[in-house]
């Protein structure tokens, strides 16, 4: 019995790949919690970042404000810049929970 990923702040993603660095686990990063109201420079950083530590994951929160303000242009602007940055090689699949 064992699980898919472990979802952790950043702050813990290179201790966490280095312990399950033999298990088939991977290791996803949450990202803007609970509103995503950070700037998408602050996104884009933090993304990028969770590259380079080697996160297999990003959970990212969608900016709430925006949304409801129906500014969906910004939101997927936001959201696509985040996910470039992370890394545009990898595959990724989105998921709105609302």
């Amino acid at each position: 019995m064992g699980f898919a990923s472990v979802v952790l702040n950043s702050s813990y993603a290179e201790l966490c790949k280095r312990e399950l660095e033999s298990m088939d686990v991977h290791v996803c990063c949450t990202m803007v919690y609970p509103l995503g109201v950070m700037t998408t420079a602050t996104k884009v950083f933090e993304a990028h970042e969770c590259g380079k530590i080697d996160c297999d994951e990003i959970d990212i929160v969608m900016h709430v404000g925006k949304f409801l303000d129906e500014d969906y242009d910004y939101v997927i602007d936001d959201l696509k810049q985040t996910v470039d940055a992370f890394n545009g090689k990898r595959s990724y699949n989105f998921f709105v929970n609302l």
